[in-house]
């Protein structure tokens, strides 16, 4: 009932534009487009914003803009390279596929449990889900997958 409500509505809307590549200049301000809608009292009274923070704190914050790939895009093109360099025999196709299936999930769940960030951008959140989906299948040594200035002790 409240997801459907002009309030959260007005917030949802809010956010796409805010996140749109999509000059604001473009027209009237938000503002003005909902004062002729007929949402000037929630506005006044705060409504909108409330529901338009409620849900950046509910979703954590996560969007992905437009403008940039997400990390499943990163994940796609960077398994497609990889496939190509590999070129698999046909006994190898199978394993190459769950391999990748492997890292799809992989990189899937970690985009959903933590998050992009600027310290963890989406390029950076499919190859760290890549290796751990391919280290998980066996198809990769996790001593292979250890950073240079991390010790083999921390790892």
């Amino acid at each position: 009932e409240e997801v459907m409500d002009q309030a959260t509505l007005a917030a949802v809307v809010r956010l796409v534009l805010k996140g749109s590549t999509v000059s604001i200049t473009m027209g009237p301000s938000i503002s003005e487009a909902e004062k002729h809608v007929g949402l000037g009292e929630l506005q006044k009274a705060g409504v909108i914003t409330d529901r338009e923070l409620r849900i950046l704190t509910i979703t954590a914050g996560r969007v992905t803009w437009p403008s940039l790939p997400t990390p499943g895009q990163w994940l796609e093109s960077a398994l497609q390279r990889l496939a190509f360099l590999v070129a698999p025999q046909m006994k190898q196709v199978s394993e190459l596929e769950q391999a990748m299936q492997s890292a799809e999930a992989t990189a899937d769940l970690l985009t959903r449990s933590v998050g992009m960030s600027s310290s963890l951008p989406p390029r950076a959140l499919a190859l760290g889900g890549c290796v751990l989906g391919f280290i998980s299948m066996r198809a990769l040594p996790a001593e292979q997958a250890r950073p240079k200035d991390v010790p083999s002790s921390l790892w």
